[in-house]
């Protein structure tokens, strides 16, 4: 059992073809008098982040190669550091933005502090200091990066309008395998996974359960309705 939640909850749904196969709602996730419960996702969001930079790419608003300069020159960062390095988590940034937390309260909410005034005027100029170009093409995750992909995306905005609407169905790039993200904050777990032709998708989240769980609920949710 997690430290933050005294009670243990697992919510999973599957999808195939726009049609329910299977869900289920542990004891926190059910609707409370007719009210959908909040829950914590993290880092899903940078699946549906790089959704957009690849729906940009599809519709040849850009490239998944062009450096992160042609839309934020303020960076002064390489030209290796790209779209597509930025969502492979490859950019030779580091994890998170320096000074993150700098004080007790800042503790409680890192992300409070960074609007998009903040992130332009105290970010985007450091990234060229804070950047490794010897980590240029070795994995290693990074918020920040991801943070930056967003920022870089934005300038697109009228185009993602365009050619997203509604958010359809995540894809991954040109990969032929699931497409999946997961993550655990504290006591939230979260998986999602989509097929190659995003016809069918796979969701689980967990509160009060320790990292992994949601793996281990996608690994047996996998065995009893296989994808065709």
């Amino acid at each position: 059992m997690g430290v933050f939640i005294r009670a243990k909850s697992l919510a999973y749904r599957i999808r195939d073809d726009g049609e329910l196969t299977i869900e289920a709602f542990g004891p926190l996730h059910k609707p409370d008098n007719g009210t959908e419960p909040l829950l914590e996702w993290g880092s899903i969001s940078k699946t549906v982040t790089a959704h957009l930079a690849q729906r940009l790419h599809d519709a040849g608003v850009i490239g998944l190669d062009d450096p992160v300069t042609a839309s934020l020159p303020q960076t002064r960062l390489p030209e290796t550091v790209t779209i597509r390095t930025l969502a492979e988590h490859t950019s030779g940034l580091p994890r998170l933005p320096k000074g993150l937390v700098a004080t007790r309260d800042e503790a409680k909410d890192p992300y409070a502090k960074y609007t998009h005034e903040y992130f332009d005027r105290e970010v985007l100029p450091q990234l060229a200091l804070w950047h490794n170009p010897e980590k240029v093409g070795t994995m290693g995750y990074s918020n920040l990066g991801y943070a930056v992909l967003t920022r870089a995306l934005e300038h697109y905005a009228t185009a993602i309008a365009a050619t997203s609407p509604g958010m359809k169905p995540l894809g991954w790039m040109e990969d032929k395998t699931l497409f999946w993200h997961n993550g655990h904050n504290r006591d939230h777990g979260a998986f999602v996974g989509v097929s190659p032709d995003s016809s069918g998708t796979i969701t689980v989240h967990t509160l009060g359960y320790l990292p992994g769980r949601a793996d281990k609920t996608v690994r047996m949710l996998e065995r009893q309705f296989p994808q065709p």
